[in-house]
């Protein structure tokens, strides 16, 4: 694995290796909600701003927080750039599901 690749980096990041932090340049949007899905608080957005900064990123919370909301967001955001692809996990089918569900609103 190349070292200064995408997947060199995840593998290092991943194993708690030390890594340098990638400089990623990006045009960030304007808005950061987005069509068909509710306005973003504070927080939200916030985090979606960092996450489209960042080659890898976790996001978690209480139920109810807007956990997926603020993924689709980052999902839509990161496939309007055309950047390639994305990968989005979650701890059970039925969250995989809800994602799916407001990335195709």
């Amino acid at each position: 694995v190349d070292e200064t690749s995408v997947s060199g980096y995840l593998y290092h990041k991943l194993c708690g290796h030390e890594v340098e932090e990638p400089v990623l340049r990006v045009q960030l949007p304007r808005r950061f909600s987005v069509p068909g899905l509710p306005e973003l608080n504070h927080s939200q957005t916030n985090a979606v701003k960092s996450v489209l900064q960042k080659p890898i990123s976790l996001i978690q919370g209480p139920p109810g927080t807007g956990k997926t909301v603020t993924s689709a967001s980052i999902v839509y955001h990161l496939a309007k750039a055309g950047q390639g692809q994305v990968l989005v996990a979650a701890p059970s089918n039925v969250a995989v599901d809800q994602l799916a569900e407001k990335i195709h609103q």
